[in-house]
């Protein structure tokens, strides 16, 4: 990339750290690209600690370490990571996980035991993951910056301290999430000697961070408060240089969608939401409202009866299905306990629902997401059953106003999520701590 002055930008090499692999057809990975695409002249290279593999054309290096590489150094002796061969387009059967490891990882996520989770922490903790191999990985890629997002983690800002003290290139931090304060409930013990322990370590990581970059303006507040840091607020970008997305006038059944994760609560959110439309539905005598839901959050079969899931809609086919619905849903925890967990949090697939100029319709208590919303006048906001009721048998009887809303999203998608905008403030920031 050549700048005005013809002279060509600097490449940037960039290290990311994270849980999962970098692929698009994940959270983690499509948030990622949405953010890095427009980051001029770059190079990133990825070390990730779960099964699977980088699936982005951004990544040109990749080093994985897993569970199972973690036990068999400690009992075998063998390194504890592999760098993957990404042009190799055949997996390898040791990158990925079996049925049944996916059966048994899927239940452990549904149940949620503690101790579990803290067995797995113990053995990252004080097994062996560095490596010769990981130290040469980094050595021969050497990165000008490492991007670290803060996990609640130990073994995972380990890491971050290891790669900072290696390499004593600059660090940029990204939370987007509440893992640090204490304004959080719960009445188990073992919640809050976890949060404690792991407070100490995500304490650390910001603190060696030269940039942070967090999800929401509360998020923002607290945390320059909390670490007396200047933050940036940073959040996935979509093209919004176009003309607004044109969607086919309501017809008698409004069409509701939604898509996405229905963990931490989220299933309880909606069951009220299919108990006012089923109410609705029977007052006026027709079916004015059908909802349609898509995930894969595991959950149990009492809830799978209540609830008819139907299968993830792939990356492909989302913007079709989205621009194919007259609204679409967007729940949040009602439970105290749940819902403060989210509190700082941003759902990202808000800003493809602004890409498609959608109606959203959010249910559940206030979180992030919704305050964003609500402060954004981008979509319909209901905390409780009643005003749910209220606003949905208002836009049957005005369903005018979904095309006004549909217009909102787009303006706010506009002025807040410009991908390219995005690029330049964050390619800016970056030469700025090289140069520093």
């Amino acid at each position: 990339m050549v700048e005005k002055g013809g002279s060509e930008k600097k490449e940037i090499k960039i290290l990311v750290l994270s849980y999962e692999p970098w692929d698009v057809t994940n959270s983690f990975g499509n948030s990622y690209r949405a953010i890095f695409s427009n980051i001029e002249n770059i190079q990133v290279a990825n070390i990730y600690c779960k099964y699977g593999r980088p699936n982005d054309e951004i990544i040109t290096r990749a080093f994985q370490i897993t569970d199972k590489s973690i036990l068999q150094s400690i009992v075998k002796g063998t390194p504890s990571g592999k760098e993957i061969n990404l042009k190799n387009d055949s997996k390898n059967v040791h990158d990925i996980l079996t049925d049944t490891q996916t059966k048994k990882i899927n239940f452990f996520r549904r149940h949620r035991f503690r101790l579990v989770f803290w067995a797995r922490d113990l053995l990252w903790i004080t097994g062996k993951w560095w490596s010769e191999e990981l130290e040469q990985f980094v050595i021969d890629f050497n990165p000008d910056i490492i991007w670290c997002p803060i996990y609640y983690s130990v073994y995972l800002n380990q890491m971050a301290f290891y790669f900072k003290e290696m390499t004593e290139k600059p660090m940029v931090g990204y939370s987007s999430d509440d893992d640090y304060t204490l304004k959080q409930f719960n009445l188990s013990p073992l919640y809050w000697i976890e949060r404690f322990i792991k407070r100490v370590y995500i304490k650390k990581t910001i603190d060696l961070c030269e940039q942070l970059y967090v999800i929401t303006s509360k998020q923002k507040q607290e945390f320059d408060r909390i670490f007396g840091k200047n933050c940036k607020i940073l959040c996935k970008g979509a093209d919004f240089s176009g003309k607004m997305p044109f969607h086919e006038s309501t017809k008698e059944t409004i069409n509701i969608l939604f898509m996405g994760n229905l963990s931490d609560g989220r299933w309880k959110s909606i069951l009220e939401v299919t108990e006012v439309l089923k109410r609705i539905n029977r007052e006026k005598g027709a079916i004015r409202f059908s909802l349609h839901v898509h995930s894969m959050t595991p959950l149990s079969k009492s809830v799978m009866r209540k609830i008819n899931i139907k299968p993830f809609i792939p990356d492909e086919a989302v913007d079709k299905a989205v621009r194919g619905a007259d609204i679409l849903l967007h729940v949040e925890p009602l439970d105290l306990s749940e819902r403060l967990k989210f509190r700082l949090s941003f759902s990202t697939k808000i800003v493809t629902y602004l890409e498609n100029a959608s109606c959203i319709l959010a249910y559940g208590g206030m979180t992030g997401t919704m305050q964003y919303l609500v402060d954004a006048k981008a979509g319909i906001y209901a905390g409780n059953m009643k005003k749910l009721y209220k606003i949905l048998n208002y836009i049957s009887e005005n369903p005018q106003i979904i095309e006004m809303y549909r217009k909102r999203a787009w303006d706010c998608g506009m002025k807040r999520h410009d991908e390219k905008k995005i690029g330049k403030e964050i390619r800016f920031d970056l030469e700025k701590l090289i140069v520093d």
